[in-house]
Parts: structure tokens; C-alpha cells; sequence
């Protein structure tokens, strides 16, 4: 299987947005990311919602949230968000020690209710679906609300894996 590195869909530069893109784009405009989805602008406005209620408003914790983040874009090899949410876990206050043990799936440096979320991020990613022991010591932490936002969060970051991977999107400089 050969890997792309190559870009196939060139981000859009602002300045040519239409008004459409402009408006489905907002604050997100530097990313290329979104500079590359607004060549879809009817795609990218449904995705925004459904990517927001999972980053800014969901039921976990920050930290929680990076932690599967982390260890989902390490296990699908994905190369443009990876560097965005090392960076956002350490504003949530994550260590570099406690970074690198939720990329690589290091339990030490991790709280126990943490080393599950790094379980539970593998088994989605390598399954597609929590285990069951997995699930009943996950439930010993976390709300019903918050393990479904779990598998909808590993499953968003896997989409985006896919998405960044296949579009050959690049790290911003």
C-alpha cells in the first residue's frame, strides 16, 4: 500500500474564497484544514456542528477529550491534527510525559481512568467497538453520555485521519 505525501487537494488561499466559503470557513480560515474542505462548503457546514458539539461542548473533559484525540491520530498514522492537539493538551495542562504516553499508548504517566480511555481508543480504532470489560470499567468513571461521546469522538478523529490522509492536507508553517 503506498502512502500519499503529496497534496491532492490544494488548500484554498482566503483571498479566493467565495462568499459562501468565506461564511462556512469563519475563524478556521488559517487552517488548511478548512482551507482545503471549503472546496465543499455544503459538506464542511454539516461537519462543523457535529466537530464542535465534540470539541467545545461535550461531556468529557478536556484532557479526557486529547487523550483519546491523541492516542486515535497516533494509531491511524495521521500526520496534519497530531501536532494541533499536542499543542492543545498542553494548554489543558498535560505534561510532555503524559503526551507521549497517550500517543504511544503508555499507561504509566496516566490515571487509571485515563489508561482506559487509551484502551478504549485502540479497541475502536482496531475493532470498532469497545470491549465489553472495557466497557464496564469505563462505566465505573464516566456517564452513559459521555462513553457514547467517546466512540463518536474516536470515530471523528478517524474520519479526519482518513480525510487529511487521503486530501494530502499539510501542516500549516
Amino acid at each position: 500500500m503506498s502512502e500519499t505525501t503529496t497534496v491532492r487537494i490544494p488548500p484554498l488561499a482566503p483571498e479566493q474564497f467565495s462568499a459562501e466559503q468565506e461564511a462556512v470557513a469563519g475563524a478556521m480560515k488559517q487552517y488548511n484544514f478548512a482551507r482545503v474542505m471549503v472546496h465543499h462548503p455544503e459538506l464542511y457546514q454539516v461537519y462543523i456542528p457535529f466537530a464542535r458539539k465534540l470539541m467545545s461542548q461535550s461531556n468529557l473533559a478536556l484532557r479526557e477529550r486529547e487523550i483519546l484525540i491523541l492516542r486515535t491520530l497516533e494509531l491511524c498514522n495521521e500526520s496534519y491534527d497530531a501536532p494541533h492537539h499536542r499543542h492543545i493538551a498542553q494548554q489543558v495542562g498535560m505534561s510532555n510525559a503524559e503526551i507521549d504516553a497517550a500517543v504511544a499508548g503508555l499507561k504509566k504517566h496516566l490515571a487509571s481512568n485515563e489508561q482506559l480511555l487509551v484502551t478504549a481508543a485502540e479497541e475502536l480504532v482496531t475493532h470498532k467497538r469497545i470491549a465489553d470489560d472495557t466497557w464496564r470499567l469505563l462505566e465505573q468513571h464516566y456517564s452513559r453520555q459521555q462513553m457514547m461521546e467517546m466512540v463518536f469522538l474516536v470515530g471523528n478523529y478517524t474520519m479526519m485521519a482518513m480525510a487529511t490522509r487521503s486530501f494530502g492536507i499539510q501542516l500549516e508553517e
